[in-house]
């Protein structure tokens, strides 16, 4: 059963996920566009060594292997995010969203085979990566969204519980016949509500707008 301490554990947890994908890209840019930031004075001391560290792994080889991992860690961290009630939920607009955000995350590795002043090509492969990151972060959240709406249709159990109303006109000398519709497990269904008896206390219910009508007698 979900509850609230439940979806903050793991709200935290998608937090982490994504903090460290992007952490990961972050290295990842000062690995591969190392001279950019030593021109600029941001090289530091203390993330060489974080970086001595873990080169053994072989993360850092290529650029393809950080850029795989940092993806990984953003695709889990997708996972259970809900997204906001008013956002297009278009198949078609989340491919694009996804589609160019990868071209621009993988496809930034070409400035490296420029020849430009290396600060320019730093600046421009950071700038386009960063950018296809974003389009697939929205891109994938978008898509989270919308499998958990289509694994999740009618949690209310509504269309089961409908059932079948009066759509037979029944009439005589008094009778007052009001038309109208009802939903019967999905489809819109023709209906008569029949006052057969006008002469008692009747009371007609319904909220403004709505289509389905209901009786309610008054003895």
């Amino acid at each position: 059963m979900s509850t609230g301490e439940n979806e903050q554990g793991l709200r935290s947890i998608i937090d982490f996920v994504r903090k460290a994908s992007v952490l990961l890209l972050a290295l990842h840019f000062y690995v591969f566009c190392y001279s950019f930031f030593v021109n600029v004075g941001l090289s530091a001391g203390m993330v060489e060594r974080i970086l001595l560290n873990v080169g053994d792994t072989g993360i850092f080889k290529e650029p393809i292997y950080t850029k795989l991992f940092s993806l990984f860690l953003l695709v889990l961290s997708l996972f259970g995010h809900k997204g906001k009630k008013e956002e297009d939920l278009k198949p078609r607009n989340i491919f694009a969203y996804i589609v160019t955000g990868g071209v621009f995350y993988f496809g930034g590795t070409l400035f490296f085979y420029l020849h430009a002043d290396l600060n320019v090509i730093a600046v421009c492969y950071m700038f386009i990566v960063i950018l296809g990151y974003l389009l697939m972060l929205s891109g994938g959240a978008k898509l989270s969204r919308l499998i958990r709406l289509n694994f999740r249709k009618d949690i209310f159990n509504e269309l089961n519980e409908t059932f079948p109303q009066q759509e037979e006109l029944i009439n005589n000398e008094y009778s007052i016949n009001l038309p109208g519709e009802y939903n019967l497990k999905g489809k819109v269904r023709k209906m008569w509500i029949n006052i057969q008896n006008p002469f008692r206390a009747l009371l007609i219910m319904g909220t403004p707008g709505s289509r389905r009508k209901e009786v309610v007698e008054i003895r």
